[in-house]
């Protein structure tokens, strides 16, 4: 009778039992030799998918992760930025400020501290100048020193408050000015017509940042209110103008041309000369004329004085 004799050892035996286990569900196995395990060709799939997943739940990971700093940084961009800091500018400065180090000893550091200078005081003095470190510092001193206390502030000037202004015109003479809105009003409209400016111009932010920074105490109007306001001054403006003729003895003159667009215009313009025998003129009316002719001419200066 032939007697088995078993080659491996009782540990090497339970070891291999111990694979075989696991083969089961790993798909590797042990060939009838006892060599050492052979590897089944799908394993190489089946690592790789593995690796595929891995490779996958770590992008998810980390687009988690960029999506989440992305929200970060959008929320902090999100944040309104205070109206304050539309009359602040900010600066550094350094300072040595005592510390301690890791040994509990003091040293002395130099530190850099964010500050905000307001833009209308002097820049020598120490008025509206405040500590604007983030997450330390807040704007309500600054806001209140803009709203109560900064009296180089137009917007905190009263409305009753009386300025110098040089006058060129007069000789550079000071003029004693206050503020009134129905004056700045018409003066915007004096603009308007002498530049051949559009109505809308009211309606632009550059004009609108202008008198916001120039004339914080003036109301900007739109352009509906610009259009009436300038209906207005043209009915007393040729309400004057009648008073003023009728009061002399006046010279008509007429200057016709024709435009590169073969359009005929006609200005009529009036000349006096007042009590201190000083000649003024003024423009009358400025139209379209058809043509040349004496008659055409004749019927049109009728037409504009029965209109004035």
């Amino acid at each position: 009778m032939d007697h088995y004799c078993n080659p491996f050892s009782t540990d090497e035996l339970q070891t291999m039992s111990r694979y075989e286990e696991s083969s089961k569900h790993s798909g590797i196995g042990y060939s009838s030799t006892g060599d050492s395990p052979e590897k089944p060709e799908d394993e190489a799939i089946e690592i790789d998918s593995e690796n595929e997943i891995d490779v996958e739940g770590g992008s998810q990971n980390d687009d988690e992760e960029s999506e989440g700093e992305d929200e970060k940084v959008s929320n902090s961009d999100s944040r309104k930025r205070s109206w304050v800091w539309d009359h602040f500018t900010t600066y550094y400065v350094t300072k040595k400020q005592s510390k301690i180090n890791e040994k509990g000893e003091k040293y002395l550091a130099e530190v850099k501290l964010r500050r905000a200078k307001c833009n209308y005081c002097p820049k020598q003095s120490s008025v509206g100048d405040y500590a604007a470190e983030p997450r330390v510092n807040g704007t309500t001193s600054m806001r209140h020193h803009i709203e109560r206390y900064c009296k180089f502030y137009q917007g905190n000037r009263s409305k009753k408050q009386k300025v110098l202004v040089g006058d060129k015109s007069k000789g550079n003479n000071l003029v004693v000015v206050g503020f009134s809105q129905e004056s700045v009003l018409e003066a915007c409209v004096k603009m308007v017509v002498i530049d051949e400016m559009p109505f809308s111009t009211v309606d632009k932010m550059g004009f609108r940042l202008f008198c916001a920074v120039g004339i914080p105490l003036f109301k900007v109007p739109s352009r509906r209110t610009l259009v009436r306001t300038f209906l207005n001054m043209s009915h007393e403006s040729k309400a004057y103008l009648k008073k003023t003729l009728s009061a002399h003895r006046i010279c008509l003159t007429t200057d016709i041309w024709t435009s590169t667009q073969n359009t005929n215009y006609m200005v009529l313009t009036s000349h006096f000369i007042d009590h201190e025998w000083n000649m003024h003129k003024r423009i009358i009316n400025f139209c379209v004329i058809p043509n040349h002719y004496g008659t055409t001419i004749a019927k049109l200066i009728e037409s504009c004085l029965l209109k004035l």
